[in-house]
């Protein structure tokens, strides 16, 4: 199951328990996902990801409102550019 743009999952175990990712972005390695409630981004290698999802570590909870992607990509563009 690839993550599709807004689907929200969230984090039971690990280093970002209780986190929930909202996917952003693809790379060629990577998902890309901001997270709430911190709002910082997250880079996940995709072998992780799929390693969590079949693992239950992380599990899709669902597929967030548009309006409110909307402001949580302006977030994940600001947060990057903080990082430049």
């Amino acid at each position: 199951m690839n993550p599709i743009k807004g689907n929200v999952y969230g984090v039971g175990t690990g280093s970002f328990v209780g986190e929930m990712f909202v996917f952003i972005e693809e790379t060629e390695d990577t998902y890309e996902f901001i997270s709430i409630p911190k709002n910082e981004n997250r880079t996940v290698p995709k072998e992780k990801f799929y390693l969590g999802i079949n693992n239950k570590i992380i599990e899709y909870i669902k597929e967030i409102d548009k309006d409110v992607l909307t402001l949580l990509e302006k977030q994940f563009v600001f947060n990057r550019n903080l990082d430049k």
